[in-house]
C-alpha cells in the first residue's frame, strides 16, 4: 500500500541541503512504517526561498506566507487551516511533524480540521533540557509546557526512541497505546570507513593536524555554542588541533563571532552543509566527533568508525555506550574539553 505524507517544517531547505531529499523521505519511512511505500511527500515551508529547490516528481512543496509582527502568533492557526486544505486536496494519509512545539501545533490542528491522522516525533526531554541548559528560549515556560501537552494529547501517533522518552511521555499522562518506538538508523552503503580524502584536506588547507568535527545544524537548540566554548581549553593542551563544523543554520554567524571573541578562529573551519556522498568523506577526515545534541549524525559517524563525545542529552545517551564507542559528558564545556583532550593525547 502506498502512502501520501505531509511533513510540516519551518524551513526544509536547510535539511534538504544537509541530508538530501531522499534521506528525509527515508527518515520518515523509518519513523512511521518501514513496511509501507510512500507514493508522495509534501513539504510545508514558511521560507519563500525554498520554492527554488529542485524536487523530483515524488515530492511537492507548499509555501505559506506569514503575517508580520505583531500578528505573527495568528500564523499558526492560519497555517493549520491551509495545511488541512492541502492535505484534503491531495488525499494525504498522514500529517507528520518533528518536535512538539509550533510546527506540531500546526500539524495537529490541521489533522483535527481535516480528519486526517497525525504523528509527532518526540526528539527530546524538553522540560529537563530546558531546565538544564536554557537552550529553549520560549518566553513563557507555562506556554512551552501547555504546547507540549496539547500536541501529545491530540496527536494520533507519538514516535519516541529509548526508555527514557517513553517514561517521559507517560509521565505527562499520555495514553500508552499511542506511543510507537522509532527505528532510527543510517545507510551503511552510504556511510562507511575510507581513507582520508587528500582533496578535501587540500581544500581546507590541512596538513597533519588532529581533527575534531561536528556535523549537524548550526542552531541554538543544538547547543553548538557549548562546543565552541571548550575549544580554548583544548588548544591550550593540544595546540595542533583543528575544529571543523559541517552544516549550516541560523546560529552560524553568532558562532563565527564567538570563535573570534575567544581568539580561536584560526583553529576553526566552517564548511557549510554537504550532501551525503560528500559527507562520508568529511566523517572519515575526522579523528573523532563531538556533539551537543546528536541523533542520526552519531550513527552516521559510527558507521565510518569514528567515536563521539557528546553531552548527556537527547539521543546521545542511547546511541553512545560510555567508554565503548564514545563518551557521554555532563552538560558543561569543561567536562567536554577534558574528554577531548584525553582522546587527542
Amino acid at each position: 500500500m502506498a502512502y501520501k505524507i505531509i511533513q510540516v517544517l519551518e524551513s526544509p531547505l536547510s535539511e534538504i541541503e544537509y541530508k538530501g531529499l531522499d534521506q528525509i523521505r527515508q527518515d520518515i519511512i523509518h519513523r512511521y512504517n518501514p513496511q509501507e511505500v510512500f507514493d508522495m511527500m509534501y513539504l510545508i515551508t514558511t521560507d519563500k526561498e525554498d520554492l527554488k529547490i529542485n524536487l523530483h516528481d515524488k515530492c511537492g512543496i507548499y509555501y505559506l506566507p506569514q503575517l508580520p509582527d505583531p500578528f505573527h502568533f495568528f500564523n499558526m492557526f492560519i497555517d493549520a487551516i491551509k495545511i488541512a486544505r492541502i492535505a484534503k486536496r491531495n488525499a494525504v494519509d498522514l500529517i507528520f511533524s518533528r518536535g512538539v512545539f509550533f510546527n506540531a501545533v500546526k500539524g495537529v490542528l490541521a489533522g483535527k480540521i481535516s480528519g486526517i491522522k497525525t504523528a509527532v516525533s518526540v526528539v527530546s526531554l524538553y522540560r529537563t533540557n530546558q531546565q538544564n541548559s536554557g537552550s529553549y528560549n520560549m518566553r513563557f515556560k507555562w506556554l512551552s509546557n501547555f504546547t507540549e501537552k496539547f500536541v501529545l494529547h491530540f496527536a494520533d501517533y507519538i514516535l519516541v526512541y529509548g526508555d527514557s522518552l517513553v517514561e517521559y511521555t507517560l509521565d505527562l499522562g499520555i495514553d500508552a497505546k499511542k506511543i510507537m518506538i522509532e527505528n532510527i538508523g543510517a545507510d551503511e552503503n552510504v556511510f562507511y570507513p575510507t581513507d582520508k580524502s587528500e582533496s578535501i584536506k587540500n581544500e581546507l588547507l590541512l596538513t597533519d593536524e588532529l581533527i575534531v568535527m561536528y556535523v549537524g545544524r548550526l542552531s541554538k537548540e543544538k547547543i553548538v555554542n557549548y562546543l565552541v566554548d571548550c575549544i580554548p581549553f583544548v588548544l591550550k593542551e593540544v595546540p595542533n588541533t583543528k575544529f571543523i563544523f559541517v552544516g549550516d543554520g541560523p546560529a552560524k554567524s553568532e558562532l563565527i563571532e564567538q570563535c573570534a571573541h575567544l581568539g580561536v578562529q584560526g583553529s576553526v573551519i566552517f564548511c557549510g552543509a554537504k550532501p551525503a556522498n560528500e559527507l562520508v568523506k568529511y566523517y572519515n577526515l575526522a579523528d573523532f566527533m563531538f556533539y551537543g545534541r546528536g541523533g542520526f549524525t552519531i550513527i552516521e559517524s559510527a558507521l565510518c568508525g569514528k567515536p563521539a563525545v557528546a553531552f548527556d542529552y537527547d539521543r546521545a545517551n542511547h546511541l553512545i555506550k560510555h567508554g565503548y564507542n564514545g563518551y557521554i559528558t555532563e552538560l558543561n564545556s569543561m567536562s567536554m574539553s577534558e574528554y577531548i583532550i584525553s582522546l587527542l593525547k
